[in-house]
């Protein structure tokens, strides 16, 4: 299960997860590997798994612009608790929290330097409101 340490230098939190250490392969380059539409894993059956999705119009089947979905493989547990403790140098508290995956378009482009400056206002506004939703 992932952790949260406290950098002791610089006096931030930081996540460790050691049991992704074993998992170099997932590591992918992306100036040679673009993803096919067809095999996107976040154009299919996100549905199930929205918690949030900024749309075109009022109606739930209207086209979404951003979606956020929970993470497949989440580093934080929203069901336990925060016990913090101490570990040798550090402070150590179990991952609380929520981990969502922001879709920041249905298109597929390779930068976020490629979309419009209304898109890219529109995923800021939608990560503003996850951060205030999670906050309380």
């Amino acid at each position: 299960m992932p952790e949260l340490r406290k950098d002791p230098i610089v006096g931030r939190w930081v996540i460790i997860a050691t049991e992704r250490a074993r998992r170099p392969g997932n590591f992918v380059d992306t100036a040679v590997h673009t993803t096919d539409a067809r095999d996107c894993p976040f154009c299919h059956d996100q549905e199930s798994r929205e918690v949030y999705a900024l749309r075109d119009g009022s109606s739930p089947q209207a086209p979404w612009k951003v979606r956020v979905v929970e993470s497949g493989t989440p580093l934080f547990d929203g069901s336990g608790s925060v016990r913090r403790r101490g570990h040798g140098l550090y402070d150590v508290c179990d991952s609380f929290g929520a981990h969502e995956v922001v879709i920041e378009t249905p298109e597929h482009v390779a930068n976020m330097a490629d979309l419009t400056v209304e898109q890219i206002k529109k995923h800021f506004e939608t990560y503003a409101l996850r951060i205030n939703h999670h906050r309380k």
